[in-house]
């Protein structure tokens, strides 16, 4: 996962892919002359999710760092603590929701107030909620039943987006998502040129 939001001169990323990708959202950065990020978010420390954050945290200004709760003992986490360190940056762990905006682009983090017992790093990801004019939309991370069903019991909103959770694996509580939120979009971010497990594609099918 690597999304980039940007409105009008302002700009957010959410996650930033494995180690290799670095130096490819570096130069998409330069020739689209993007300079800073408002904000960087890393929903959770799985590598695919933080693997470039050092490479970006050392090069690009970056107003905010939003983390999950739940640090990972691997090289790509201990590189992007050392980034931070270099730059003089205090990354702030969301718990709750944490209202930040992007211009007009209104935008709510969602942190998980618990450390689960199962899928630890996956169910500590942030949810990011977005909203501009008439358009919502959510984005899940690696959530997996247990995160999802705890923001469920919190969130009546609905949205016309979903980034589907965990890579378009097949995950029980999805379904309820997409029936809750009313969703009218969904993107899976997956390395598979199938693009998630069949029965998640089925779901989005219905």
């Amino acid at each position: 996962d690597a999304i980039l939001i940007s409105k009008d001169d302002k700009y957010m990323m959410i996650d930033t892919g494995e180690e290799d990708l670095g130096d490819e959202i570096l130069k998409y950065f330069k020739n689209n002359n993007i300079t800073k990020l408002e904000y960087l978010i890393i929903t959770h420390f799985d590598k695919d999710h933080v693997g470039s954050a050092s490479k970006i945290i050392d090069n690009i200004e970056i107003g905010e760092v939003l983390q999950s709760n739940y640090p990972k003992d691997s090289v790509y986490y201990t590189n992007y603590i050392n980034s931070l360190d270099k730059r003089n940056i205090t990354a702030k762990t969301i718990e709750n929701n944490y209202d930040i905006s992007l211009n007009d682009v209104e935008i709510t983090v969602n942190g998980p107030t618990t450390i689960y017992d199962s899928n630890e790093s996956n169910n500590s990801s942030l949810i990011v909620m977005m909203k501009y004019n008439n358009n919502s939309f959510l984005f899940m991370g690696d959530s997996q039943n247990a995160r999802i069903n705890d923001f469920l019991s919190i969130n009546n909103e609905t949205y016309d987006f979903l980034k589907v959770p965990y890579h378009g694996n097949y995950l029980k509580r999805v379904e309820e998502v997409l029936d809750s939120k009313k969703i009218k979009y969904a993107v899976i971010t997956c390395s598979s040129t199938e693009g998630g497990e069949s029965d998640t594609i089925d779901l989005l099918n219905i």
